[in-house]
């Protein structure tokens, strides 16, 4: 797994590769930085992502939230940022 953006403007994603360099997939799409995906062990994927659209009082800059996503992307959610 690693994260990586395409272009220095464009938003980093999370994808996944085999160790063999084979079955490159990506993970996460959208406008929102996602990185530092992690397997759970149910086979979803947590990651942190700038979603939640909210910052911190001390970074000029979105601060991020921990989301989950099942391995085929679908049911993703937040699991550690109170939404109002």
């Amino acid at each position: 797994m690693f994260s990586y953006k395409e272009k220095n403007n464009d938003p980093f994603h999370v994808w996944e590769i085999n160790v063999d360099g084979t079955g490159l997939r990506q993970i996460t799409r959208g406008p929102y930085h996602d990185c530092n995906l992690i397997y759970y062990p149910d086979g979803r994927f947590v990651f942190c992502s700038s979603r939640v659209e909210s910052c911190s009082l001390c970074q000029d800059f979105l601060a991020p939230a921990l989301y989950i996503v099942n391995a085929d992307r679908s049911n993703m959610r937040c699991i550690d940022y109170a939404l109002h």
